[in-house]
């Protein structure tokens, strides 16, 4: 019986002490009889290159890593299994993350996202200059088509942008549009769901797979609302309520409401 994957030792950064507090109680939760599901959480981005900066200077990774620890803390109070993969933040080799969750249910890629830098203006926060966009706030989410189990991945990505919707929270259609630069299709518009087939870790990955930008932290309220353990504590909530619905041996089909 595996328990959560968590470094339990103090880390630094701005949210340290969260995640510190985090880090020691999800070390204490261990397995109690069969689990439900096996749910891996991927951290998105590592320490050596963070993802985005946000529009007040934090980078993209501790979002991340704050949200993966939450998620799947939620996971193992719901009595599923979770194990996190990439929280130390030295997982430099994105085709050796997906390996990592063989033999589990599902992999969720956990993320926050920015904008085309056409769309970035400056501002000044704490006396220094950042960078932010306040144009396409929401959340997205994203499979592969080179996956094997694409379906399935859709049908996981589905219910959880179904049950983020429900919970208040809204897609954004900023990726879909090919005037934006994005162009990524949609593969299931009312959930917020996209393809994009070259993404490492949906394509490296055996097992059904989603990639999951949970908000726009250049957006400047929408950091915010990040930032809020409220807003978390929603989204770790929804992506529960998803995965007691999609993940089945018969799972197949598109979410709805």
């Amino acid at each position: 019986m595996e328990e959560v994957k968590i470094l339990c030792r103090s880390e630094r950064g701005r949210f340290g002490r969260r995640i510190a507090a985090l880090t020691a109680l999800a070390c204490l939760v261990s397995g109690h009889g069969a689990f439900a599901a096996s749910i891996a959480v991927d951290v998105g981005h590592y320490l050596a290159r963070p993802g985005v900066i946000s529009a007040r200077g934090v980078p993209e990774f501790e979002y991340n890593r704050t949200l993966a620890i939450e998620i799947a803390q939620a996971l193992e109070q719901a009595r599923h299994r979770a194990r996190l993969i990439g929280e130390d933040g030295m997982a430099n080799d994105l085709g050796r993350r997906a390996p990592r969750a063989n033999g589990m249910d599902l992999l969720i890629s956990v993320h926050h996202d920015s904008v085309q830098p056409r769309f970035i203006s400056t501002w000044e926060f704490e006396g220094m200059e950042h960078k932010y966009s306040d144009r396409f706030p929401g959340f997205s989410l994203f499979v592969s088509r080179v996956n094997p189990q694409v379906e399935r991945s859709l049908h996981c990505a589905s219910a959880i942008g179904a049950a983020l919707r429900r919970a208040g929270f809204a897609p954004s259609r900023y990726h879909a549009d090919p005037v934006l630069g994005e162009n990524r299709p949609f593969a299931d518009e009312e959930n917020g769901v996209h393809y994009f087939d070259n993404l490492a870790v949906l394509r490296t990955a055996s097992i059904p797979a989603l990639l999951f930008e949970a908000g726009v932290v250049v957006h400047r309220d929408e950091e915010l609302r990040m930032r809020d353990p409220a807003v978390r504590a929603r989204i770790a909530s929804s992506v529960v309520e998803a995965v007691a619905s999609c993940i089945g041996k018969n799972s197949s089909n598109r979410a709805t409401e």
